[in-house]
């Protein structure tokens, strides 16, 4: 009867809640447990004194040796995602992996093609020359797009400028730019 109802509630609220059988844990299926092991890998090669923590100034780099190439916006969003709520300046490896994992499986952030960064320089050289000279192109890294920061650009055109020519043969720089796709 409806009396009846008011007790039973109170025998199934009395019960000891350590007698409910935690949860099973979740099987993941090869390519997440592949993708796990590749973010913990990129993840330990930072975490130096072995705390499951990073700098969070090394997030980019991190995320950069996994093949991704998020915008510094799209860094920034990453960043605050993994971040606990009180910021420590530090990472932790239960925050990072599953926003990782997630965003692998997306498939975001993919690098420019070969062809397409061949196009861009290419665009760029308006004469047809197959290089480009360095004072050019490093005024338009630092004023175009998402600009690079003067210490970014010197370090792209200490690895780009022939030292014998003086200029950046794109064709053979490209080839430094291009991460390979992994293989499945």
């Amino acid at each position: 009867t409806m009396a009846d109802a008011p007790a039973a509630d109170a025998q199934v609220s009395a019960m000891p809640v350590a007698s409910v059988a935690p949860p099973a844990p979740v099987a993941i299926d090869a390519e997440t447990a592949a993708l796990h092991m590749k973010i913990s890998h990129a993840f330990k090669v930072f975490d130096q004194d072995n705390s499951n923590q990073v700098d969070a100034r090394e997030l980019g780099t991190i995320i950069r040796s996994l093949g991704l190439c998020p915008s510094e916006a799209e860094l920034h969003d990453i960043l605050l995602e993994c971040d606990e709520e009180e910021s420590t300046g530090f990472i932790k490896y239960t925050r990072f992996e599953p926003v990782l994992t997630r965003v692998m499986k997306q498939k975001r952030f993919k690098c420019a093609s070969e062809e397409l960064l061949l196009r861009a320089f290419q665009t760029l050289d308006a004469e047809k020359l197959g290089f480009l000279k360095p004072d050019e192109l490093k005024k338009l890294l630092m004023s175009e797009g998402e600009p690079f920061t003067e210490e970014e650009a010197d370090e792209m055109m200490a690895a780009a400028v022939d030292l014998d020519k003086k200029v950046v043969y794109y064709d053979e720089h490209i080839n430094l730019m291009v991460l390979e796709e992994p293989r499945a």
